[in-house]
């Protein structure tokens, strides 16, 4: 009886632990140890609390301790979101459900005690599920700041017409020499700048979403650097090294101003006391995959677009896990951007690639692999 509940069990494509009333660990299906990264004998005798953490004040004990929180009817409550926390320290969100256990699953337990309360949780991983809620919210917001950023960009374009023609008129007012002319000029200049701000902006923000379009990288970054100049504190120094006569991408130019500028950003925290971050296009031929990238990596001719930063870099362990949808290295409660998941989604969309390079107290460098788009004749 007990190898067929066992067998039963390890059909059940989520993580099934049964419990006592007191929080131990009875028994774990073969989904549980695969997801918790465990063998089974390390939930022997252990508490549920040392492998799940919850997201709210719930301690995960008190499910098997208090009976209003299963509910009513069968006994099963609605869920609740937790972490559960695998062998190898890292933390993958999951819902539990809690059940009270029938007596026909006693035999699990060699000495089960019949007047004992028992519970069925099952565990379900939200990974995929939370990357594509955080997708979709990712999306909505872009959409709500571009239609906004739109919007008040064309607004203050329109007040700084105004602003130039009267500063314009008020320069006829001065000798070409004189101290009110200077002052003009430097105000009208500002208000310049402020207009070529303003204008790009409207360039990115009157991009269709989704919309695909054959563009030269280098004249997206010419566009895009004096708003990271603006955006980046004055402690970084930036650099740009594009290539003559680079090729043509196919790609949405949004997606690839949000890209370039989540790795301006990501740079800008890894430099606290400021560095050097430097921007670079060149053209390739790439006669064989290169190890550790990213993606689909296969020989072509590709533009690589490369941001290196001279910030604190990252060990091999923290490498590996850059791309992971939740990952980052900033501390908790600060905004953490897109992060280099959104940017691969960006790149994967184009057929591209990335590898990434680091080196702790040396920095980090990202390359951006996109495919040639060739001329259709």
């Amino acid at each position: 009886m007990e190898s067929k509940l066992s067998d039963v069990f390890n059909c059940i494509a989520n993580a099934i632990l049964v419990i006592d009333q007191n929080g131990q660990i009875e028994f774990v299906n073969s989904i549980a140890v695969t997801l918790f990264g465990y063998p089974a004998t390390a939930f022997q005798a252990k508490q549920l609390s040392d492998f799940i953490t919850t997201d709210n004040s719930i301690n995960i004990t008190q499910l098997s301790q208090e009976p209003p929180l299963l509910g009513t009817g069968a006994g099963t409550n609605g869920g609740v979101e937790g972490c559960a926390v695998r062998a190898d320290g890292s933390q993958i969100p999951i819902s539990i459900v809690v059940a009270t256990a029938p007596q026909i699953i006693l035999p699990l337990k060699k000495q089960a005690q019949p007047e004992q309360t028992y519970f069925v949780l099952t565990v379900q991983e939200l990974t995929q599920q939370k990357s594509s809620q955080m997708a979709i919210e990712s999306l909505q917001r872009m959409n709500a700041i571009g239609q906004l950023s739109g919007g008040l960009a064309h607004d203050f374009n329109n007040l700084l017409a105004i602003i130039i023609g009267n500063l314009d008129l008020i320069a006829e007012e001065f000798e070409q020499a004189s101290p009110g002319s200077n002052y003009v000029s430097t105000a009208l200049r500002a208000a310049l700048r402020g207009a070529e701000l303003t204008s790009t902006l409207l360039t990115f923000a009157r991009s269709a979403p989704g919309s695909i379009e054959k563009i030269n990288a280098n004249t997206l970054i010419n566009l895009l650097a004096p708003i990271i100049d603006a955006a980046l504190t004055k402690r970084i120094k930036l650099s740009y090294i594009l290539a003559e006569d680079l090729w043509f991408i196919s790609l949405n130019r949004t997606e690839f101003f949000l890209a370039l500028m989540n790795l301006s950003i990501n740079s800008w925290d890894a430099m606290p006391d400021g560095g050097n971050l430097e921007f670079k296009t060149a053209n390739l031929h790439l006669k064989e995959p290169i190890a550790g990238a990213v993606g689909t990596c296969v020989p072509g001719d590709y533009v690589v677009i490369t941001v290196t930063d001279t910030g604190h870099g990252m060990d091999s362990d923290l490498l590996i896990k850059v791309f992971e949808p939740f990952f980052t290295t900033k501390p908790q409660g600060k905004n953490a951007g897109l992060g280099l998941n959104s940017v691969f989604k960006i790149v994967s969309r184009a057929q591209g690639f990335i590898d990434v390079k680091s080196v702790p107290g040396q920095g980090t460098s990202v390359s951006l692999y996109l495919p040639h788009a060739r001329n259709d004749h």
